[in-house]
């Protein structure tokens, strides 16, 4: 009788991805920048699928390389005989570094905007009172646009702005140093003329060589 009534609406709730809590540890040294080491842009939500046969003692071996994402990964297995007997479970890989940084942009603008774009480090191997250098590369297609350098304290919000943008796609490389600890990461954006979209309705004849002109939009039958 005294149990709530009230529904927020919300039957199903996902994140694909998850961020790893401050202070976790890592491998000595984490990841660089081209420099020393590699610029982390491979941002996935599905690692691997990946399938093999064991062997009389019922082992199998299996590589991937693990994404970029600093997050948990879920292993998820199953396995069947030729007899048909079955069987399934699940492990976790963390994947975390020492130092990282964590990049907030958006990946569409319209033509004419000036956006910023927030950069924040985390990890064990810096302190509040650090700073952390932060160097900021803007290309488009591939010709240089903007190249610039900024500052903040160890987890705190870095606003760095760009240059006014064009329609086009860009890639954007954010390089941070903190000591001897270094990451590096590049999201691409799209820039577009007109941002803004509407529906629209249209009738056809249904016919052998029917063609549907969607544009640069879905179309839905």
């Amino acid at each position: 009788i005294y149990q709530s009534v009230y529904s927020p609406g919300i039957l199903q709730s996902l994140v694909s991805y998850h961020e790893v809590e401050r202070g976790g540890g890592g491998a000595e040294g984490g990841e660089g920048d081209d420099e020393g080491g590699r610029t982390r842009k491979d941002f996935v939500d599905n690692a691997s699928f990946l399938s093999a046969e064991t062997d009389q003692q019922g082992i199998a071996k299996l590589s991937f390389r693990i994404p970029d994402n600093l997050t948990s990964w879920r292993l998820t297995y199953q396995a069947l005989t030729h007899d048909l007997k079955a069987g399934d479970g699940k492990s976790n890989i963390t994947c975390k570094l020492p130092f990282f940084i964590k990049m907030v942009n958006n990946s569409l603008y319209m033509e004419g905007d000036e956006p910023s774009v927030l950069v924040k480090s985390y990890g064990e191997a810096i302190k509040s009172k650090d700073t952390v250098s932060y160097e900021i590369e803007l290309k488009k297609e591939g010709s240089p646009v903007l190249s610039s350098k900024s500052g903040a304290k160890a987890g705190e919000f870095a606003a760095i702005p760009l240059a006014k943008v064009t329609e086009g796609i860009y890639e954007l490389t954010v390089r941070a140093s903190c000591g001897d600890y270094k990451d590096a990461l590049m999201q691409t954006f799209r820039v577009e003329k007109d941002i803004l979209k509407a529906s629209l309705t249209k009738s056809y004849k249904a016919s052998e060589d029917l063609s549907l002109d969607s544009g640069d939009s879905y179309a839905m039958v």
